[in-house]
């Protein structure tokens, strides 16, 4: 499976710390890195989730471009990088196992936090978000609240 066939935007689970997760708006988004995410592990057995309903295991992370930068420099400033994920095949996910994933990551408080910097309120996040039955309304309820694309 490659990244280009994803439903964009996307969530990643798994993302360190364990139990968090990002968005994605855009596979450009989705395949860059810094040396330093790529050498923590930031998508080793993390999982995509688009809007779909589809749900892929990243099998693999490879850098497949680096910065222009020399080696060394760059892993000490710590450019982005661009890598290539093995992805495998589409799983359907349930609806209420995705908002079981989003209800634990929610659980981690520095997480939380950060959320609640980004504006969310909690009692809004239940009300708008258990409450659907679509991935794509409730990733592009979540990208709204994140500003940015990613938190």
């Amino acid at each position: 499976m490659t990244t280009s066939q994803l439903c964009f935007p996307i969530i990643v689970f798994g993302v360190q710390p364990s139990g968090t997760f990002d968005i994605r708006v855009d596979e450009e988004a989705l395949l860059t890195a810094t040396p330093l995410a790529l050498q923590s592990g930031i998508y080793n057995a993390s999982l995509i989730v688009d809007t779909s309903g589809c749900s892929y295991k990243i099998n693999s992370v490879k850098q497949v471009q680096r910065s222009r930068l020399p080696k060394f420099l760059s892993k000490v400033l710590n450019q982005p990088v661009t890598i290539g994920l093995q992805l495998d095949k589409c799983i359907a996910m349930e609806i209420s196992d995705f908002k079981r994933r989003l209800a634990t990551a929610f659980q981690d408080q520095e997480f939380l936090e950060v959320w609640e910097d980004a504006g969310l309120d909690t009692s809004d996040f239940q009300a708008s978000v258990m409450r659907s039955d679509s991935f794509k309304d409730i990733i592009d309820y979540l990208l709204e609240k994140s500003g940015s694309g990613q938190v």
